[in-house]
């Protein structure tokens, strides 16, 4: 049995890297893909990097739409898609040439797992150097670690995991259209757990996360806005006790680690001039808040 894989790559200015993420598609061992390119509005030469691909590969399809964001984009690519599973991959991103023929194998086997994940290392650009990326495997309690750990602890990037289309109902798209900033993928996880999907967890490194300059995730006052306001928007779909408790939980974690990295940031002179005091007495609150 060999079902179709759709493979769904978003990519905004990835003029640098778009190549490789198409290219780890084309080396894939599994044969029966097809790869859908959204471009989210690039000024760049994305345009033409992923075209030069198309003259050369016929599973492999580009669109481009005026930048609406990664969700948007990636919700385009689900509804041109056919396959009886899909992934995501990001522009910047890639994947092992094993990864989707291991993933296939395995859901095939068990027709009772939603979603398999892998493992998944850090590409650092700057030195062309992998480390293999920490995480506490999911342990069936999926709701619950990902309200309350995830980003703590609990980390699932997209292009790991490859999902079964049945998961969504008739004309449902995978993403929140109306949410426009980041911490997406976070909802988009959230609302997975709420379906009661059952995941599997892989324990290789098949995917690839690069670290660079325009990472979302090197500014960390963006990371901890972003983050609150992915959790009001989780917030939404709770019921009222939980949805409580989820709040002063995560508004804490947050603000906590975002004092403490702005700590680990500062010089001693500057914390000098701040009052470091006050600032650890501020960070020991958050603590027992939480």
């Amino acid at each position: 049995m060999t079902p179709l894989v759709s493979i769904i790559i978003t990519a905004y200015n990835q003029e640098s890297f778009v190549a490789q993420a198409i290219q780890s598609v084309v080396n894939q061992t599994y044969e029966n893909w097809e790869c859908i390119i959204i471009d989210d509005g690039s000024t760049d030469k994305t345009c033409e990097i992923c075209k030069h691909f198309i003259q050369k590969e016929s599973r492999i399809s580009y669109f481009f739409q005026q930048n609406q964001g990664v969700s948007i984009a990636r919700n385009n690519g689900f509804e041109k898609s056919n396959g009886t599973f899909f992934q995501f991959l990001d522009g910047d991103d890639f994947i092992d040439e094993d990864k989707i023929r291991t993933q296939v194998e395995l859901m095939i086997k068990d027709s009772t797992i939603d979603i398999s994940y892998t493992g998944h290392k850090h590409y650092f650009e700057k030195n062309k150097h992998t480390i293999e990326y920490s995480f506490k495997e999911l342990n069936g309690e999926v709701l619950t670690e990902m309200l309350f750990e995830y980003d703590n602890g609990v980390s699932i990037p997209i292009h790991t995991a490859l999902l079964r289309r049945e998961i969504f109902d008739f004309n449902e798209l995978p993403f929140d259209s109306n949410y426009k900033f980041r911490y997406e993928d976070w909802i988009f996880w959230v609302n997975i757990a709420l379906k009661g999907a059952r995941f599997s967890f892989i324990n290789y490194p098949y995917a690839f996360y690069r670290i660079h300059d325009n990472n979302f995730c090197s500014n960390e006052d963006e990371t901890t806005k972003n983050a609150i306001l992915a959790m009001f928007r989780i917030a939404d779909k709770l019921d009222d006790k939980l949805k409580n408790l989820f709040l002063n939980k995560r508004t804490a974690y947050f603000i906590e680690r975002a004092c403490r990295k702005n700590i680990e940031n500062l010089s001693l002179k500057t914390i000098m001039k701040l009052g470091l005091r006050k600032l650890l007495e501020n960070i020991k609150y958050f603590v027992r808040k939480k």
